[in-house]
């Protein structure tokens, strides 16, 4: 049943459709209901502590900010409960190495399958014009197309309801598909494992999420500069070769006119910097303690299409404010640091613990990364990762004397 309950979270999490209803809304509550029938009859699984002690209080000020956000914030406060009871029971399923290797491998097949369904929504809109994309309103829907050479190509969001999540997904899974390869902890001549990565790629080059494809970068080459750490020097020198190239072909220059192009003509980057301004001073000015309301946040940006800020920090600020920001925040911060100390701790003890601990650690990079650029407030994807995260650091801190 835990197996099952795993792969339904797992499938849950990129099988939105841009509905309010998922299939996460149903699958959450039967995990809180197996678990609280477990517990009663084995009393084995028990909510951790320091979890609960983050949750509190973050649920106490996300309901307060209910006070200045009425109506709007009561109906979006029922999926930040989810969110949150989510980050409480999920991390409790993970018990054992074999179900560490189990949610790897249900994660990476499925954002495989949500890949090949991406490209083939591309295909579909390529040569029908079509757009087989889910419940999506059409307001939203006028955000799903980037203009190329090639002319308009969809924005694919295959399952999820939104390209942003796919590419976040995409990037997470390809990371720790990357260097379970490269680290030799799975077969390297599995023609299939190669598919996967090939079409996880291409997927992600679909979304034309251009943070996700630089998260995917240096998060390759954070895990590798930990796992290779005598090859630092030649990491460094090489990033140098390539600056100084770059600068000698005029690479730079490009950028800096397209940097400085996209700003003063408010492109994309000029919108979002424009919204973080607005994020951050209506914080400042407006609601700084308990926040302008859960799902409030465009309240302190005046866009023509009321869109919050692009920053989803800053939006947690805006909305719940600095005391519920301060958890939020903790929250990430208390995971990294624990991911750094046990992989230090595991650096002569565990060659696998420590591969693993690497895949953590560049995995949490990725999503602390790609949550700069996201509008997103406290979702239950972002809440399910993390207690994934957390559930493995508990199994793997086990093996380390030290943390025992």
């Amino acid at each position: 049943m835990k197996r099952v309950l795993i792969l339904l979270i797992i499938i849950s999490m990129q099988s939105a459709l841009g509905l309010r209803i998922d299939m996460s809304d149903f699958v959450v509550y039967l995990v809180l209901l197996y678990i609280l029938v477990r517990s009663f009859i084995d009393l084995k699984y028990k909510f951790y502590l320091a979890n609960k002690f983050l949750i509190i209080p973050l649920l106490f000020f996300t309901i307060l900010s209910v006070t200045n956000g009425g109506i709007h914030s009561v109906f979006h406060l029922i999926s930040t409960i989810k969110a949150l009871i989510g980050f409480l029971v999920i991390a409790m399923l993970v018990r054992d190495d074999a179900d560490i290797r189990y949610t790897l491998k249900c994660f990476i097949i499925t954002t495989t399958m949500s890949a090949l369904i991406g490209i083939g929504q591309e295909i579909v809109y390529l040569t029908t014009k079509r757009t087989l994309v889910g419940f999506i309103s059409a307001r939203q829907l006028r955000l799903f197309f980037n203009e190329t050479p090639l002319g308009f190509m969809l924005r694919v969001p295959a399952l999820t309801g939104s390209y942003i999540l796919l590419a976040n997904y995409l990037v997470i899974a390809m990371i720790a598909l990357f260097c379970l390869l490269s680290f030799g902890l799975i077969k390297r001549n599995n023609f299939k494992v190669y598919m996967a990565f090939l079409s996880m790629f291409i997927a992600l080059m679909l979304t034309f999420s251009r943070s996700s494809e630089i998260a995917l970068i240096i998060g390759i080459l954070l895990c590798f500069s930990l796992k290779w750490r005598h090859y630092i020097i030649h990491f460094i020198v090489i990033l140098l070769l390539a600056i100084l190239v770059s600068i000698i072909i005029g690479l730079t220059d490009k950028i800096a006119e397209s940097f400085i192009k996209e700003k003063c003509l408010l492109g994309d980057l000029g919108v979002r910097l424009q919204l973080l301004r607005e994020g951050m001073s209506g914080f400042v000015l407006r609601h700084p303690y308990i926040g302008t309301g859960i799902g409030k946040a465009n309240k302190y940006t005046p866009n023509v299409h009321s869109w919050p800020v692009h920053n989803n920090f800053v939006r947690i600020v805006d909305e719940i404010g600095i005391f519920g920001f301060i958890v939020y925040v903790i929250i990430f911060l208390r995971m990294f640091l624990k991911t750094m100390l046990m992989l230090i701790l595991a650096e002569k003890e565990n060659k696998e613990n420590r591969d693993v601990l690497i895949i953590l650690t560049g995995i949490i990079f990725v999503l602390t990364f790609n949550l700069q650029f996201h509008p997103t407030t406290i979702d239950y994807y972002i809440f399910a990762t993390i207690a994934f995260i957390e559930g493995i650091l508990i199994v793997e801190a086990k093996k380390l004397k030290p943390l025992s």
